[in-house]
């Protein structure tokens, strides 16, 4: 365990590490093992979209006004809508800040 009794993490995996755990899972098939290899093929999609992002918003002044940065800002949106995690977070936050589920955000589902 690392500081304040936390459990250390470990390392993040590399696309070569993830590769290994595919093939791994072929000869060893588990349905545990394939939904969490999609899991984490979707995260990584995500935090490629978030990196192009950043580095748009970033690097490239001229761009940050432009149409480039909103194409993949409301793409960075639609994949973030899709996970569980902000949808749960969301319901939750909404749930303390309106005392129900429903969300009075702009663009939100509401529940």
């Amino acid at each position: 365990m690392g500081e304040g009794g936390k459990r250390k993490m470990p390392p993040p995996l590399t696309s070569e590490e993830l590769q290994a755990i595919q093939d791994w899972e072929r000869t060893h098939p588990s349905p545990a093992v394939r939904r969490l290899l999609w899991e984490v093929f979707r995260l990584r999609t995500i935090a490629l979209r978030a990196d192009q992002f950043e580095a748009l918003a970033r690097e490239i002044p001229g761009v940050r006004d432009g149409q480039t940065i909103g194409i993949i800002a409301d793409a960075l949106r639609r994949d973030l809508e899709q996970l569980p995690l902000i949808q749960e977070e969301r319901s939750r936050g909404d749930r303390i800040l309106y005392g129900h589920g429903k969300s009075k955000r702009k663009g939100v589902n509401n529940a």
